[in-house]
């Protein structure tokens, strides 16, 4: 479950920077855009960035996590 979540959110984090990318190309290409805009659209961007970050960061120490208890429990199965 955690590595299937955390597999989505790298994956909506990939697609933010690449808006991110493109979001500073098409501003520097068009100069006349206002201030504002830039403004923010950086920062809306670098929050989401971010925040799809430390999720996936919180995430991955789930999944450490859970794994360590099944070594420490072990495996048991029924016949």
């Amino acid at each position: 479950m955690y590595l299937h979540v955390s597999s989505i959110v790298s994956g909506l984090a990939i697609t933010t920077l690449a808006m991110k990318f493109w979001f500073v190309v098409i501003t520097h290409i068009y100069q006349s855009t206002d201030r504002y805009i830039l403004l923010g659209g950086c920062i809306s961007i670098e929050i989401a960035l971010k925040l799809f970050l430390y999720i996936s960061n919180w995430l991955n120490a789930f999944v450490a996590i859970e794994r360590v208890i099944t070594v420490i429990k072990g495996i048991h199965f029924n016949k």
